[in-house]
């Protein structure tokens, strides 16, 4: 008789959530949102510092030309040292990240940004290009690397 009693006691508690146990889809994706994000549950641990460094590098790699507003021409990036130093500003922030206790993905972003070239040569000829996007493409790669960074890991 305990046991029929237990048994439905049980099925009443559980069918409110085993019935609603679809998981939760972004709106805007469709992709099936992780556990922590669909039941409100704390992250255990952000701050993916290698993640945060690749995907910011492989932003620096896919720009493919910079408007010289000198001449307002489109200059391709192979022919300058952009991407070298977009690299080198996603290691600063790679340092940051993995120097820092708490708040990783902040120090990330911050210090790789800090670290963005205003100025680019041409690698060929050395002649400094100074009125370019470089510092905003490069920004965008420090931000691009900050959103595997903030994932739960």
């Amino acid at each position: 008789m305990r046991i029929k009693l237990l048994a439905k006691i049980l099925m009443l508690l559980c069918l409110p959530v085993c019935v609603s146990a679809q998981p939760e889809t972004d709106s805007i994706s469709g992709k099936i949102l992780p556990l922590n994000m669909q039941y409100n549950i704390p992250c255990p641990k952000k701050g993916n510092c290698n993640g945060a460094f690749d995907q910011c590098v492989a932003e620096c790699r896919s720009v493919a030309f910079l408007l010289d507003n000198e001449s307002e021409k489109f200059v391709p990036i192979t022919k300058t040292d952009f991407v070298e130093q977009c690299q080198d500003a996603c290691l600063q922030g790679l340092f940051s990240c993995e120097y820092v206790e708490e708040d990783k993905c902040f120090a990330f972003s911050q210090a790789c940004d800090r670290f963005c070239p205003s100025l680019v040569r041409f690698s060929d000829t050395g002649k400094l290009l100074t009125r370019t996007e470089a510092k905003f493409k490069c920004a965008d790669a420090c931000i691009a690397g900050a959103a595997p960074c903030e994932k739960c890991s």
